[in-house]
C-alpha cells in the first residue's frame, strides 16, 4: 500500500470530483494517477492558500490552517477512454443550473489515435497536456469527503502536511495510524466543497 498527500489549492467539487457516489480524480496531479495502483489511498490536504482564500481568521497555531479535505481509497483505474464511456453522469452539463452538474470532471472525450476532445468545465486547454499525462482517472467508492469542514490533522500524522507536488508514504507505522484514524469518520460526502454557491445544495444529492 501506498499513501500519497498532497495540498489542495482548490476545492471545487472538480478536482476531486466526490459526487454520485464515487470520488474520481481524473484532472492535476498527474504523478499520483500514474502511479498509484488499487488498494493505496490519496489524501488531498487544505493549506495555507485555501485558506487565505476562504479568508479564514488567521488562527493562533500555524497547524490549524491545514485539515484533511478528502481522503480516498483506490478501488478502480481507468484510461480516459474507458472513464468517459463508462461514467456519463460526471461529464460537465453547463445548459443544467445546479453547480453539481457544471463541476463534472470527466471532461476529455475520445476522438481515436490518443487525441482527444476537452469539453467545457473548470480547466481551460492549457490544463489539457498535465491533465492527459497522468494517462489514468482514479476512482473509489470507499471515500472521505469533508469539503468546507476538514477534520484536523493529529500529532502523529503531521507528516501528511507537503510543499509543492506530493509525498508519497511507506512508513508502515504512519499508514496504520492514518487508516485507525481516518476509519473514525462516516464514509462519503460530509460537507458541501470550499469554493460552492452557499444556495445551492445539489452537492446533497
Amino acid at each position: 500500500m501506498k499513501l500519497f498527500s498532497y495540498i489542495i489549492r482548490n476545492d471545487l467539487g472538480f478536482s476531486p470530483n466526490p459526487f454520485w457516489g464515487t470520488c474520481t480524480l481524473a484532472c492535476c496531479k498527474p504523478i499520483i494517477r500514474r502511479t498509484a495502483e488499487e488498494d493505496d489511498w490519496v489524501v488531498g490536504i487544505r493549506g495555507k492558500g485555501l485558506y487565505k482564500k476562504l479568508k479564514l481568521p488567521k488562527p493562533i497555531d500555524p497547524i490549524e490552517e491545514y485539515g484533511i479535505v478528502y481522503a480516498m481509497k483506490v478501488t478502480k483505474k481507468l484510461s480516459f477512454d474507458e472513464y468517459f464511456d463508462k461514467f456519463p453522469e460526471k461529464q460537465p452539463n453547463f445548459d443544467k443550473v445546479e453547480t453539481i452538474f457544471k463541476r463534472g470532471d470527466n471532461i476529455y472525450k475520445p476522438l481515436g489515435n490518443g487525441e482527444y476532445e476537452q469539453l467545457k468545465s473548470r480547466h481551460t486547454i492549457k490544463n489539457q497536456p498535465k491533465d492527459l499525462s497522468g494517462k489514468f482517472v482514479l476512482l473509489s467508492d470507499s471515500f472521505y469527503y469533508f469539503g468546507e469542514a476538514p477534520v484536523a490533522i493529529p500529532k502523529g500524522l503531521e507528516d501528511l502536511i507537503c510543499g509543492r507536488g506530493h509525498k508519497c508514504h511507506t512508513d508502515p507505522p504512519v499508514q496504520s495510524r492514518f487508516l485507525d484514524y481516518i476509519s473514525s469518520f462516516k464514509l462519503g460526502i460530509s460537507a458541501k466543497p470550499s469554493l460552492w454557491n452557499e444556495n445551492d445544495n445539489s452537492w446533497k444529492q
